[in-house]
């Protein structure tokens, strides 16, 4: 049996988010995700940063149990908030425990469909005790 490892991840600002063809400013927030066995899957977000696509800047710790972390992903998906209950996915990217590093991290973004959205990127830090 795998043991558990209880990660912390600090969301801490995002760099050239990608603006909708509407050209207004984004209102965006990071949902992160642990996707796995059942009792494992959590999601948690950040605040809102209003008005900000080039550098909004987020500082938020969270932290997650992880029961079995090779059937486990994390997954990152900025979101422009556009109502109250309502968000749209700007970008995303996905990665297994298996592979994550301690420290601090660029993490690339994705489109919906998987093309990079590169330069646009999150700026975490990662700690697994």
């Amino acid at each position: 049996m795998t043991p558990t490892i209880r990660p912390s991840v600090q969301v801490i600002s995002g760099s050239n988010l990608p603006t909708p063809r509407s050209g207004k400013t984004l209102d965006p927030f990071v949902r992160v995700e642990v996707h796995g066995v059942p009792s494992t899957c959590v999601t948690k977000h950040t605040d809102t940063v209003k008005d900000n696509s080039l550098d909004p800047f987020w500082d938020a710790s969270m932290n997650f149990e992880v029961s079995d972390p090779e059937l486990s992903l994390l997954r990152f998906s900025v979101r422009d908030r556009t109502g109250l209950l309502s968000s749209e996915l700007v970008g995303q990217y996905s990665l297994p425990f298996s592979s994550m590093k301690r420290g601090y991290r660029w993490v690339p973004l994705l489109s919906r469909d998987g093309c990079s959205l590169d330069p646009a990127s999150l700026f975490v830090f990662v700690w697994c005790s």
